[in-house]
């Protein structure tokens, strides 16, 4: 529930002890103790899933795709990715530089990221303006979106990275974050 402080400001408050949030460039997802998400801001491009949402309160967020708990939630500007406690990872909103997964230009509902490599279960995940990042167990990194200036760590002719692609100069270097 949110109250209007001023103009400027809305306090808001939360049934459980809140323990994640991510915020994008114009949207934001909370997540609370019990694994509940919420959301407020813009949902253009189904950053924030199939839901009308208010500018004025968060809104829960369900996702039937979803089975396992979700560890971790990260924004970029107008893309949501998920990482579930099993290692699958999720993506929604903004493709249209390959963020999320595939080659749709808008994904309104939770979309899993196939990872065409097996080598351990993936252990993290961070989302820049308009690409991502993984950490599998090993220590390898992916990754995945717009790709130019270099910033997905491989020289690509494409500007853009549509499946997670492995670093392959991060490769046994055990990266852990």
């Amino acid at each position: 529930k949110l109250n209007k402080i001023d103009n400027y400001y809305l306090l808001a408050h939360f049934d459980n002890e809140i323990v994640s949030l991510s915020l994008g460039s114009n949207h934001c997802i909370i997540m609370d103790q019990k694994g509940n998400l919420y959301g407020i801001g813009d949902n253009t491009y189904g950053e924030l899933g199939p839901m009308k949402l208010s500018e004025e309160k968060f809104s829960p967020l369900k996702f039937a795709k979803i089975s396992s708990p979700i560890k971790k939630i990260c924004c970029g500007a107008r893309h949501t990715v998920f990482l579930l406690n099993n290692g699958e990872v999720f993506a929604m909103g903004d493709n249209s530089l390959g963020q999320c997964y595939g080659f749709d230009s808008r994904i309104g509902m939770p979309i899993k990221v196939e990872l065409n490599y097996e080598k351990g279960k993936v252990v993290d995940v961070f989302c820049g303006y308009s690409h991502n990042l993984l950490v599998r167990e090993n220590g390898d990194i992916m990754t995945w979106g717009d790709s130019s200036s270099g910033k997905l760590g491989y020289n690509e002719e494409h500007l853009s990275q549509y499946n997670p692609k492995l670093v392959l100069d991060l490769q046994q270097k055990c990266v852990t974050k």
